[in-house]
């Protein structure tokens, strides 16, 4: 389940979709605002569907009430063999 911690290398699979958080700015006059999107994926990670949230722990909330009982949790970790760098993650 998604968490304050794993957020953003975690995802819920399902078919071809996919379930992910990340972190979205938007613009505005001076600067830009930070939010945390909730956003449904599909194979070719077009956007179906996106939640903006301004508090990270109600985005956690959100995708892990909404999806966590019908999708598989995945939680892309470092592979053990791993040396460092950006290969190093489970997601490729």
């Amino acid at each position: 389940m998604f968490d304050l911690n794993n957020w953003n290398y975690s995802q819920y699979l399902n078919e071809d979709l996919k379930a992910i958080i990340n972190l979205t700015a938007l613009p505005n006059d001076e600067d830009c605002e930070f939010i945390y999107s909730v956003t449904v994926l599909d194979k070719h990670n077009n956007e179906i569907h996106q939640n903006d949230f301004k508090v990270l722990n109600d985005a956690c909330v959100y995708i892990n009430t909404k999806y966590l009982p019908y999708w598989e949790f995945n939680e892309a970790v470092e592979k053990e063999e791993s040396t460092g760098g950006c290969g190093s993650c489970a997601a490729h």
